[in-house]
């Protein structure tokens, strides 16, 4: 990037800023496909893995805060969206079907 100055290690948030990162759609049809259902048939599912999936990608690929999904996926509150996506993390680093399956 031409207009900025300083090193990489001090522009790296900069650089950040322009990545092209998936929009929320996108992640949900990724995961619909994995899971072979609709999301409207698992959104409201409590403790649904796929939703739990949904909201892990949206934090990590979509870069989306956690007010900003939970708006986005209706959900009452931006505590909700923490649990469960810490919770999918938990999930993640431990189940290597998981694991495989968030690869896809």
């Amino acid at each position: 990037m031409e207009f900025l100055s300083g090193d990489a290690q001090e522009q790296r948030g900069a650089w950040r800023l322009i990545e092209v990162r998936p929009d929320l759609a996108a992640v949900i049809a990724a995961v619909e496909r994995v899971k072979g259902e609709k999301w409207d048939e698992f959104r409201d599912r409590h403790g649904d893995r796929g939703r739990d999936l949904v909201l892990y990608l949206g934090r990590r690929l979509c870069g989306l805060k956690l007010k900003e999904l939970g708006a986005a996926v209706g959900l009452p509150n931006y505590s909700v969206v923490a649990t469960n996506t810490k919770r999918y993390e938990q999930r993640l680093q431990s189940d290597r079907t998981e694991q495989s399956q968030t690869r896809k």
